[in-house]
């Protein structure tokens, strides 16, 4: 499962934790049981880090499960910080690595401290590198989409290093790259690798929109799902 852009407050009560609790709770419903819980960034609206602690007690039934990743509006550090048991040791990116059903799962970090677009870095793209040499069929997740989704105002602040990202890639076994960002549903390609961005579970943007519009659509949730070595994946989304 795969759930985005939470923009998390302070205040416990408000809107976005309604939705998000809402969907959370609606998990055995929509899905049933699932291995694993992706949260691929925008975690809290502001970094803050009683954001990041609250989040971690709602998430305690599912937490041997969970695995994230930063957006820009979180902070990568104040991440480590409360979810470091979630996340390898790759300072200072928040990341994750895990094979699981021979699948490996790979996290990647594309925030950045004070900009809105996002960008890997070559650190870890070479950490990728090494994290897909002999690797079985892989899934990865980040936060920022390495490509246009058409839509102008956030295609200016994608993945700024996404043609490093598509040579990392290249003929490597990458079954789907899955992203946020965009609060939006939307499919596409990185060269011979799908990308499939997913909504969000706090608001949605009307895709194509000239300026910054919100569109009246329910939070929504990925599944994703691998079964010998062929993926399916649908968006499923919980009425309010």
């Amino acid at each position: 499962m795969q759930l985005t852009d939470l923009h998390l407050g302070p205040r416990l009560g408000d809107a976005r934790w309604v939705r998000f609790d809402a969907l959370l709770a609606s998990l055995p419903r929509l899905v049933g049981d699932f291995d694993r819980l992706v949260l691929s960034g925008d975690l809290a609206k502001r970094g803050q880090l009683v954001v990041y602690e609250a989040l971690r007690a709602r998430l305690e039934p599912w937490l041997p499960k969970v695995r994230l990743v930063p957006g820009n509006h979180d902070s990568s550090r104040a991440v480590r910080q409360v979810f470091a048991d979630r996340l390898l040791a790759l300072a200072p990116a928040a990341n994750f690595l895990e094979d699981l059903g021979g699948v490996r799962l790979i996290g990647l970090d594309s925030s950045r401290p004070w900009r809105i677009s996002g960008a890997l870095g070559p650190e870890q793209l070479t950490w990728l590198s090494g994290a897909l040499e002999a690797s079985p069929p892989a899934l990865v997740f980040l936060h920022h989409p390495p490509v246009r989704v058409g839509t102008w105002w956030l295609d200016k602040d994608r993945l700024r290093d996404g043609g490093a990202l598509a040579k990392v890639l290249r003929d490597r076994g990458v079954l789907g790259l899955f992203c946020g960002h965009v609060h939006q549903e939307w499919a596409g390609q990185l060269g011979s690798v799908p990308v499939w961005t997913t909504p969000s579970t706090a608001y949605q943007f009307k895709p194509g929109s000239l300026i910054p519009q919100r569109e009246r659509k329910d939070p929504g949730l990925r599944l994703i799902e691998v079964a010998q070595g062929a993926l399916r994946t649908a968006v499923l989304r919980h009425s309010q």
